[in-house]
């Protein structure tokens, strides 16, 4: 099975909470502004990448769990007035590229 990968990079989170004037019930939600990258091989066999901006809701048993930063996203379908939409159902935090302990530092050259 082919796999996407999507990277999601929070900067910064808006709670949204209150009670429902339908229903009577309280609500609690996270949306998240952010950069999303996807990466998918298209049918030549190229991998394409695209990045833009967007809000992402938090699923329920991340709340008040995520801060900003980079995390790859597991996503899954969902639906809204009858159409399917895809919808992050999981983050996974991505670890920032160090470089090994032994590598030589590079430094500017003066001026």
């Amino acid at each position: 099975m082919q796999k996407n990968r999507v990277v999601v990079d929070i900067h910064a989170i808006t709670v949204r909470e209150g009670t429902s004037k339908k229903n009577g019930q309280p609500y609690h939600m996270e949306e998240c502004a952010c950069m999303t990258t996807t990466e998918y091989m298209n049918p030549e066999g190229v991998v394409v990448s695209e990045t833009m901006p967007g809000m992402v809701m938090l699923p329920k048993h991340l709340n008040g769990k995520v801060r900003p930063g980079k995390f790859e996203a597991t996503v899954g379908l969902g639906q809204f007035e009858g159409k399917l939409t895809l919808r992050v159902v999981d983050l996974t935090p991505v670890e920032a590229q160090r470089p090994p302990a032994n590598a030589p530092k590079v430094q500017a050259a003066a001026s």
